[in-house]
């Protein structure tokens, strides 16, 4: 994370948020980004308006940091911050990771260990009614 031009994506998603004229810019390595930014922004004048954003460092990954850093950066330090960990996208993503594994082999046959109810039960609508009969139980 030393090259500018890796830096260049989070620059364009601060520049496209900017006008929502957030609090707080989030990201893993905001030790690292916020000088770039300050560098960026005194050669370029027109990108001053994105350190009017507070840099704010995920909780967790300012623990990985150095203390320093995470005394610094971290959101937990942040006056206005609330208890936002800064790490809902990595979470959602870790929730949803666990479903992908155990779904994205399955064939149809394998489906009944998805976890689905009626696939449990045997209970297809196409084939088989209501309570496991033929007929949906109705007896027609």
């Amino acid at each position: 994370m030393f090259r500018g031009e890796i830096f260049a994506y989070p620059l364009y998603i601060q520049q496209k948020l900017a006008n929502l004229t957030p609090t707080f810019y989030c990201m893993d390595v905001t030790c690292k980004y916020w000088p770039y930014l300050n560098k960026v922004a005194r050669s370029c004048p027109e990108l001053q308006h994105l350190l009017s954003m507070k840099p704010f460092l995920s909780v967790f990954h300012a623990k990985a940091h150095d203390l320093k850093c995470d005394v610094k950066w971290s959101g937990a330090y942040q006056e206005g911050a609330g208890l936002t960990l800064g790490e809902e996208v990595e979470q959602v993503n870790a929730f949803l990771s666990r479903i992908a594994v155990t779904t994205k082999h399955m064939s149809k046959a394998d489906h009944k260990s998805s976890g689905c109810p009626k696939a449990e039960h045997g209970v297809h609508e196409d084939r088989i009614g209501h309570h496991g009969e033929p007929d949906g139980g109705l007896g027609q």
